[in-house]
């Protein structure tokens, strides 16, 4: 006996998880504000550390993964289950590397540190976790981990080419533009990898 057959005959499908689209130009947009924002904290933080810890490169890395990565987890909401996860990606990712140096220093050992080789290893340790905050979405994700090391590594190499150069005009000027732009060069390079692999998101800039 079945008191409400329309409703027992109903079938049950799920539901399919719905996220608001993500446009390439917005992710753009995005990160070159976070790089601005992150210059922004690690421009505080760096005296207070100092302070507390002594002369360091820590919070280089920790505090501009703090900004960049609160920035973009803003635009991942409703993509990823907790974006906050994106954030201590970026700060842990990026800090490692600065840390390194610090503990090393500390410890005697000098002479192997360069801010645009930290800079490379550190896009790359956040793309393997952010990887990994992804992976669950698609399983094309793996393609973000060679995104965003390129993304990392061509305004790293735009700065030590920079400052190998320094003494000319076009030295200190490809430093400085890889110092400011360098959002904009990430943005670029990740947010076509980045929509293509979230199922949904559109493709259109």
């Amino acid at each position: 006996f079945r008191p409400f057959p329309h409703l027992a005959e109903a079938p049950m499908t799920p539901h399919p998880a719905q996220h608001p689209p993500l446009r390439p130009a917005t992710w753009v947009r995005v990160t070159t504000i976070g790089w601005f924002l992150g210059f922004l904290v690690m421009l505080l933080l760096i005296p207070l550390a100092e302070a507390i810890l002594g002369p360091g490169e820590s919070m280089v890395g920790t505090g501009m993964g703090a900004g960049l990565g609160f920035w973009q987890s803003r635009s991942l909401r409703g993509i990823l289950p907790k974006p906050s996860r994106w954030t201590l990606a970026s700060v842990v990712g990026l800090g490692t590397p600065f840390i390194a140096r610090d503990v090393t220093s500390r410890l005697g050992v000098e002479g192997w540190y360069s801010l645009p080789a930290a800079m490379v290893v550190g896009g790359f340790i956040l793309a393997i976790w952010q990887w990994r905050l992804l992976r669950p979405l698609s399983e094309r994700a793996i393609s973000w981990v060679a995104a965003c090391t390129i993304g990392w590594t061509l305004p790293a190499l735009a700065m030590a080419l920079g400052d190998r150069y320094r003494a000319e005009p076009w030295g200190a000027l490809l430093s400085l533009t890889a110092m400011f732009l360098g959002g904009a060069v990430l943005g670029a390079v990740t947010a076509h990898p980045l929509v293509w692999l979230l199922p949904g998101s559109l493709k259109q800039a």
